[in-house]
């Protein structure tokens, strides 16, 4: 190794400003102070953060989290396999308090240990012991760390694994290059955790190599890839567990390809935002903004001092500084809402430069020992005020666990004790996980991202809503399944209704409860953290769904704005109101609430495929074409958007573009009916019928239950002559939708086409009571009534389709069958 001397790291005097580093050896005495204080540091936290821990879960991915750990599951990517399996042990060992408290007190316990690292960080730059406490304290008190600490996460490991990155590296003063040994192993452990930690292995190598000028041998190099390699065999617990069949699994990670997915999260991939010089310095520098109010004015300009204070020795701290600059980068080019807890670990960095600019303060004032004794009370009292005033106890945080409990109450009222609830991943079900797997005997769950089919039986694993609701009601002989959040018009042939928190496929037994009949504290509250404000949103939006099927549009807007309101961060809850809007008929607050989706989070795209769609309902198509090829911006990869896009085409007329985009959305899901229905549209418009008729066919047998698939698939067999066989298509889409006016309307078509002209009328009559406005079934209900000899009901129902088309040829053919009626000619 290359030769180190404590001499190339001491300070000449107040030439440097700052005096971290002596050149006399440390005593044994030093040490064990230093060690008492660390020590003091973690108790004082763990004391302040145990005195306002939450205890029960909380919202967010708290449930899911707590649920994988403790039934030794796969959590969602990058599957957290450390974290899994600590939480374990310690949840088992340490067994007081509900299981999520347990989790809570992991966090705070890993926070104060961080804390207790910083501190020791802080004393080896030879920072005095007052201002090192003083930061340290600062930092604890910090909301972000508050937050972390009293919240079962991953992100207080981030944060414990970056400061023993750091320590290490600064120990390499004393142990040379076997820190390199310790690093390695550490970095295999980190990355296993989260990719993200990959920012502290970099700085912890640079104030190593560079700052401490500390170079490892070939022998020990070796040593340390294998260190690494060993540190990340913890990522072989998602295979083995996965297969034995764990409760829960995000994805298939039995498989090498599907392992690989998991760890390096390519799911997430779409969040990484395109790389955009100016956009991302803007965001770059944004960072700064944010950590100035997470960490305080003051806190950021004691940085700011330590690192001038510090430029002759720039080496040294150059790895600090590249932390922070890391983690900027970081919130610059990845779009995901949670981002402050990702970056999370900038704000070690920050609270290390600035215990060394503070030192630098004092060291300026050493010769007036007052005025130095006033100046670190004044900080600290500036530092840590602000940030007690901040903090606010969690203990009675018992919203995620009402909610859960209501979802239940909900379910069994429906369905009974052998109740399935299908959920969807999202964020708003994980404390139903925590209920069901964690703590209690819930109910039995099957969610679409997460559940191997373990939990309920079987070998089948869906990823459709429908496919899983059938698979589901098959298993149990039955279709009272409760479903969570929005969900289709139709499922399994019956309108989903409300009862509760949840719906169920066919009429409950009994008058259902509102959501408001449940005690769910803390739903009208201003909460703070984000995924409480989400969980909120999510639960006045169920209130305003169960208002839309009692038929109150004005307590629908009430509720809506109320969800809007409490997750005005959440592009999430922005959509799932502005389709509810949809859904009740309100296009103008829809079309406004999509706008403000996209504005939430520009990089979402299910923001701009949303508003896009609605673009193109309202005939702007060229407006809707370039938010759809926004939508792909953000991610390149989702199917529907290029499908969607490709209708557009179709809309305007460039069947050439519809046809590549649709040829590119069944490249990337070949399993989308709707996909197959608007090629065979497309197709059809090109006088290609015999293809779109293999397409709509090929739409049927994915989804049998799509009635826009049989009515395109009778359209396309009428052109062909095959009437007979157009009406049993028709007739099975009747059978999943009985009150559509429109499948009775097309039936009468096809039946008036066979000149069976009672059917016809039956039929188109049945439209008409369904929806009196219907014109086509107006029109043909009057040519019925004409080619059967029925002049006066063919008259009359002309006048009515007159009153109600518009001006152009059908409206004057209807005129001209009147007059031929009324001068008394035949049909």
């Amino acid at each position: 190794m290359t030769p180190f001397s404590r001499e190339s790291l001491s300070v000449p005097g107040r030439s440097g400003i700052i005096p971290y580093m002596k050149s006399s050896p440390e005593t044994g005495r030093d040490m064990v102070e230093r060690r008492l204080l660390a020590a003091l540091t973690f108790i004082v936290s763990l004391i302040f953060y145990m005195a306002t821990l939450p205890r029960s879960v909380l919202p967010g991915d708290s449930g899911e989290l707590i649920a994988a750990s403790r039934t030794l599951s796969i959590a969602h990517p990058p599957g957290y396999p450390l974290y899994v399996m600590i939480g374990k042990l310690f949840s088992t060992l340490f067994a007081w308090g509900t299981v999520a408290y347990r989790y809570n007190l992991l966090s705070a316990v890993a926070v104060s240990a961080t804390l207790a690292l910083v501190y020791l960080i802080l004393t080896e730059l030879r920072v005095g012991r007052i201002i090192g406490i003083a930061v340290t304290l600062g930092l604890a008190t910090l909301q972000s760390f508050w937050l972390q600490a009293t919240t079962a996460e991953v992100y207080a490991f981030n944060a414990l694994f970056t400061v023993i990155l750091l320590y290490s590296a600064l120990l390499g003063r004393r142990r040379g290059e076997g820190s390199f040994l310790l690093i390695a192993f550490v970095a295999g452990l980190a990355l296993s955790h989260h990719l993200s930690l990959i920012y502290p292995v970099i700085s912890a190598l640079v104030i190593l190599v560079f700052g401490l000028r500390v170079i490892p041998r070939v022998r020990t190099g070796m040593l340390s890839v294998l260190l690494f390699l060993l540190g990340l065999t913890a990522w072989l617990y998602i295979p083995v567990r996965s297969s034995a069949g764990p409760l829960l699994t995000w994805g298939s990670t039995d498989t090498l390809s599907g392992f690989i997915s998991h760890i390096t999260a390519q799911g997430y991939r779409w969040r990484l935002r395109e790389f955009a010089v100016a956009a991302r310095a803007v965001n770059f520098f944004d960072y700064f903004r944010v950590a100035t109010a997470e960490s305080g004015v003051l806190l950021i300009s004691a940085a700011l001092i330590g690192v001038a204070a510090n430029i002759r020795r720039f080496a040294l701290i150059a790895g600090f500084i590249l932390l922070v600059l890391f983690f900027a980068a970081h919130f610059a080019m990845y779009s995901i809402p949670d981002i402050e807890s990702h970056v999370f670990p900038a704000l070690i960095g920050i609270g290390v430069l600035a215990g060394l600019g503070l030192q630098g303060i004092a060291g300026l004032a050493a010769g007036y020992k007052k005025s130095a004794g006033l100046i670190v009370a004044v900080c600290t009292f500036l530092i840590l005020i602000p940030n007690l005033l901040e903090v606010h106890p969690r203990r009675d945080e018992w919203f995620a666990l009402d909610y859960a409990h209501a979802i239940e109450q909900s379910a069994r009222g429906a369905c009974g004790d052998d109740c399935i609830v299908v959920t969807s991943g999202a964020l708003s079900t994980f404390p139903l996980l925590y209920t069901s797997l964690a703590e209690s005997d819930g109910v039995l769950i099957y969610d679409l991202a997460a559940s191997n089919p373990s939990i309920i039986g079987g070998d089948h694993r869906s990823e459709s809503l429908e496919e899983c609701v059938a698979w589901a009601a098959e298993k149990f002989g039955r279709s009272k399944v409760a479903l969570l959040g929005p969900v289709p018009r139709y499922v399994l042939g019956s309108r989903p209704r409300i009862c509760g928190m949840v719906h169920v496929i066919e009429e409950p037994p009994a008058v259902c409860p509102s959501p408001l009949d449940y005690s769910i504290r803390g739903a009208g509250e201003d909460l703070r953290e984000y995924s409480s404000r989400l969980l909120t949103g999510t639960y006045y939006l169920q209130l305003a769904r169960w208002h839309a099927q009692e038929g109150d549009t004005t307590a629908v807007k009430s509720k809506v704005k109320l969800a809007l309101a409490a997750a005005s961060d959440d592009v999430g809850t922005h959509i799932n109101a502005a389709t509810l809007y949809l859904e009740t008929g309100m296009v103008r607050q829809a079309f406004g609430t999509a706008v403000l989706a996209v504005k939430v989070d520009p990089d979402f795209f299910e923001a701009h495929d949303l508003l896009a769609n609605m673009l193109t309902s309202a005939g702007r198509v060229d407006e809707a074409i370039v938010e759809y090829r926004e939508a792909l911006k953000g991610n390149p990869r989702p199917a529907m958007v290029y499908s969607n896009l490709a209708n557009a085409y179709a809309t305007k007329g460039d069947h050439t573009s519809a046809l590549d985009n649709f040829y590119k959305a069944i490249e990337l899901d070949s399993t989308l009916a709707n996909t197959y229905v608007g090629l065979g549209r497309t197709l059809e418009a090109l006088g290609r019928t015999g293809e779109a008729l293999k397409y709509m066919r090929r739409a049927r047998s994915i989804d049998p239950n799509s009635t826009l698939a049989c009515r395109v698939e009778a359209t396309l067999l009428l052109k062909s002559g095959k009437v007979e066989e157009a009406v049993e298509v028709l007739k099975t889409a009747l059978s999943l939708e009985p009150d559509s006016p429109v499948l009775f309307s097309d039936i009468g078509l096809c039946y008036l086409r066979m000149d069976d002209l009672d059917s016809a009328i039956v039929h188109l009559k049945e439209a008409l009571e369904l929806d009196p406005t219907l014109l086509t079934a107006r029109g043909n209900l009057a040519v019925a009534y004409e080619r059967s000899g029925r002049p006066r009901e063919a008259i009359r129902e002309y006048r009515e389709y007159i009153e109600l088309a518009p001006p152009g040829p059908l409206r004057e053919r209807a005129r001209e069958a009147i007059e031929h009626l009324e001068a008394g000619g035949a049909g």
